[in-house]
């Protein structure tokens, strides 16, 4: 699924937050892939932007990334949108609530 379509099915997300969160944690990337992403996108000055358009070229699998850089790009995308969902990507406690015990699907022992 590519970038505008995550946010368009995420109302927490934003492009504009997304690309902060990608600069702001782009150092948990491996150098290597980081240099070879910017180096793949060399019309993009900015390297979280090439990093979300090198995403969206994995999900059209076009991109020339190795397996391994693909699933660390993949993998790093993912970890910033969970961020942002979670606490709106400034590291605080999970915005959607804890579920009580009580609520928790389970199986019904009633049967």
């Amino acid at each position: 699924m590519k970038i505008n379509e995550l946010i368009a099915k995420t109302p927490e997300v934003s492009e504009e937050k997304l690309l902060e969160l990608v600069d702001k944690y782009h150092s948990f990337l491996r150098s290597g892939t980081l240099r070879r992403v910017i180096s793949l996108n060399l019309d993009e000055s900015n390297s979280a932007k090439a990093i979300l358009d090198e995403y969206d070229k994995i999900q059209e699998r076009n991109s020339y990334l190795t397996k391994s850089q693909r699933d660390e790009v993949s993998g790093f995308i993912s970890y910033c949108m969970i961020q942002m969902v979670k606490g709106n990507g400034d590291g605080s406690e999970d915005s959607m609530g804890v579920v009580s015990e009580s609520e928790e699907v389970g199986d019904n022992t009633n049967s």
